[in-house]
């Protein structure tokens, strides 16, 4: 382990491949909750007029260079061709007709 690395004071070079798979449930027992988020009401809503209401849509394309056989093996290699994927995606977005689309 790294010298700055937290964990260095509970393992030695040797035991680190022994305790690989336990690390994440050690953090998730270890760990704080976050603190409690006070929310602050801005305005109080009014009822009289209508609300404007818009959808969010948020979507990863996948990186063509990620969408591998070696990746996705149970995939067709046609499903993963960028060519394909890209008539999929954009369907799949014009279908939902959101306001905002957010691409990842």
């Amino acid at each position: 382990l790294p010298e700055n690395n937290p964990l260095s004071i509970y393992f030695d070079d040797n035991s680190i491949i022994e305790a690989s798979p336990y690390l994440p449930t050690y953090y998730l027992r270890s760990i704080q909750p976050p603190p409690t988020r006070s929310w602050l009401r801005l305005a109080s809503p009014n009822t009289t007029q209508p609300t404007a209401i818009f959808t969010v849509m948020n979507y990863n394309i996948l990186c063509d260079k990620y969408a591998t056989r070696h990746v996705y093996g149970y995939c067709p290699s046609w499903a993963l061709k960028w060519d394909y994927r890209r008539k999929q995606i954009l369907d799949e977005l014009r279908s939902y007709a959101a306001d905002i689309i957010a691409l990842q």
